[in-house]
């Protein structure tokens, strides 16, 4: 048979499965002529470009000769929404499919929306194992991509298997349980693939976290399913077309502990097993409501926009933020806030969280006048004016690292800031220093810190009155703490170096923390640089200290920096038997690298270890930044060297 006519076949056979077994929903019918466009293509894909011109050209030749393209099916993908809700204009109505994939919006249904989104909040219902379930029920923050996992029931057979590419915040956000509750208990959850490290390099627009989830159409059953934290990891600087899946990092969580809340998948996501047995054992402790005055903990809320329009004659319709925070601006200086301090305006006040630094103010947004405060529109009136009347511990809302410090004076302060007020006077300069330290800033980073990979970072209500205070506290410690925490406050000290690492060890032994919980902590936070000589040597000591007890026979541990080979990879092997019959870390890394590139030419998604296993010696392979070489990750290599040999 000649080539052309093989390709005929292979395009016609092709062809016909799309024709059957291919359909889709589109909203723009732009998109629709795209995917419709990209599936032509998929007929062609792998086909000699001679052979597709031989085949258009026998096609031309011959009279009456089928066309190129047998089986027209432009009417499987439709233009439509798929939330629609009314009969007659449902895509695919009565229609199942065994597979359906898809990557639905990320945003909130809002006002101005689609009357087809509304629609589908208020009025959508479906029927589940004899069960009537209305989107009114699950649909939490209005998230459309919440709405695509409720209507794809209504395709879906007892069997049909799904994949899906969905904000991550529906699966972390606390405020979203009869969500979560619903698609744990409905679905079956094979495969979830944490993107959210990695989503500047797979979804560069999106500003939330991103999970794709692979899923079935049956009930949980006891079902355990197979979580991927994945990081950029060995690939740190390669191309943004290859992601490299760890499978040693992947490990088994059981549905109905997630449904029970025995787990929370926010605490696999960026946390590993041993952060975990810290986070608890730091939890173990009495929470700082229990020090905490009853009152308010945010500050005075700027004049709504309408006001601020009002007020200027602009519309903010068209405007960018900075336009609309220079109005903002502009209406305050004219109503109520003063660059100077005169007998007027005599008290201070912060708007932007900036002007907070770790113990200390950096500098006011101005003065106001407490009857200004009052005044209709000006700022919307707090709850207790006493909020911002002498003692009290301030800190920054939003950002990746609390900036805590203690104000004696009245000062009054927008609601960018969180307020404190503690019951007793005594623990302002303790509490200060633990609302800065490491400790804390490791502990609510890991536990409850919102977004902390994406934009908006920031941390709630419910994390602030959940910061662990130690159950007992050392007179002695607290001291020590107190006279650094004062001489910080009143600029004697600058909070970084020595006096930093000497408050963040005071505050860790206040704790009760051991060396390499500490070091746990120090680590977390580690600059990002490559590694150098040092750490791989400060590596090996700590790798061997882990795990010499565990070895009858002596072993040797040798360390290489990959600096001019392809990926920006180091590598560390341990040998047990004479080395010199042993390849090198060297050749060792170069061999997997060119079977990398052998092999995986033209993927995008690797799978791989960072440990390779021989007869006499094991290899660790990791990327050249320090984070992969510290202390703490060499007890967690020797920890997993010993489980493999358990």
């Amino acid at each position: 048979m000649k080539l052309s006519n093989i390709a005929i076949e292979i395009i016609e056979h092709r062809n016909n499965l799309i024709k059957n077994y291919i359909f889709g929903i589109e909203k723009e019918d732009i998109a629709r002529r795209t995917a419709l466009f990209s599936l032509y293509l998929e007929l062609l894909k792998g086909i000699d470009p001679k052979e597709i011109k031989e085949v258009i050209k026998k096609r031309i030749q011959q009279p009456n000769s089928p066309p190129i393209f047998p089986y027209d099916f432009s009417s499987n993908i439709i233009t439509a929404n798929s939330l629609e809700i009314e009969e007659e204009k449902i895509p695919h109505k009565n229609k199942k499919f065994d597979y359906i994939v898809g990557n639905p919006p990320f945003f909130e249904i809002k006002k101005d929306s689609n009357k087809t989104e509304h629609d589908f909040l208020e009025k959508y219902k479906t029927e589940i194992n004899d069960k009537t379930l209305t989107a009114k029920q699950i649909i939490g923050h209005k998230q459309i991509s919440q709405c695509f996992m409720l209507k794809i029931k209504d395709w879906a057979k007892p069997n049909t298997k799904f994949g899906f590419v969905i904000n991550s915040s529906n699966f972390y956000n606390e405020k979203l349980t009869d969500f979560q509750k619903f698609f744990f208990s409905y679905y079956q959850i094979k495969e979830f693939y944490e993107l959210s490290k990695v989503k500047n390099i797979l979804f560069k627009k999106s500003k939330e976290g991103v999970v794709t989830i692979i899923f079935n159409n049956s009930p949980t059953n006891n079902n355990s399913f197979t979580y991927y934290p994945i990081d950029y990891g060995l690939f740190l600087d390669i191309s943004a077309d290859t992601l490299v899946i760890d499978e040693n990092k992947s490990f088994q969580i059981k549905q109905e502990d997630i449904l029970d809340e025995k787990d929370r998948l926010r605490d696999y996501l960026i946390s590993n097993q041993w952060d975990r047995k810290l986070l608890s054992k730091i939890s173990d402790n009495k929470k700082l409501e229990e020090y905490r005055v009853e009152k308010n903990f945010r500050g005075l809320e700027r004049a709504t926009n309408s006001v601020v329009e009002k007020h200027c004659g602009i519309s903010f319709k068209e405007l960018s933020n900075k336009e609309k925070n220079e109005l903002h601006e502009k209406f305050a200086s004219e109503k109520y806030l003063n660059l100077e301090y005169n007998n007027y305006y005599n008290i201070p006040y912060i708007h932007d969280a900036e002007k907070i630094k770790a113990f200390k103010v950096n500098s006011y947004n101005g003065y106001i006048n407490e009857e200004d405060i009052g005044k209709e529109n000006n700022l919307r009136r707090p709850i207790d004016k006493e909020l911002f009347a002498g003692n009290k511990i301030v800190f920054n809302r939003k950002g990746g690292k609390n900036k805590a410090t203690f104000i004696f004076y009245k000062c009054y302060l927008s609601t960018q800031l969180y307020i404190i007020k503690l019951k007793d006077d005594k623990l302002y300069h303790l509490i200060t220093a633990i609302l800065n330290s490491d400790l804390i800033n490791y502990f609510l980073s890991l536990k409850y810190r919102k977004r902390i990979d994406g934009n908006f970072t920031k941390i709630d209500t419910t994390a602030i009155k959940n910061i662990p205070i130690p159950k007992y506290i050392d007179e002695d410690i607290k001291d020590e703490i107190d006279d650094i925490s004062k001489k910080l406050t009143n600029g004697i000290y600058e909070y970084k170096g020595e006096i930093a690492d000497k408050l963040n060890d005071l505050i860790c032994d206040l704790y009760e923390l051991g060396y390499l919980e500490k070091r746990r902590i120090k680590d977390f936070f580690a600059e990002n640089r490559e590694v150098n000589e040092q750490d791989l040597k400060e590596y090996k000591k700590t790798l061997k200290y882990a795990i010499e007890l565990y070895f009858k026979d002596d072993f040797d541990i040798k360390t290489y920096i990959g600096k001019g080979l392809p990926f920006g990879l180091s590598a560390a092997a341990i040998y047990f038997k004479n080395s010199k019959n042993q390849p090198t870390v060297k050749k060792n890394l170069q061999a997997m690298i060119n079977q990398i590139l052998k092999e995986n030419n033209n993927k995008t998604l690797l799978k791989m270890r960072e440990k390779i296993f021989g007869d006499n010696a094991i290899y660790i392979i990791k990327n050249n930044k320090y984070q992969s070489w510290t202390k703490t990750k060499a007890f967690e290599d020797g920890q997993e060297i010993l489980r493999r040999f358990k």
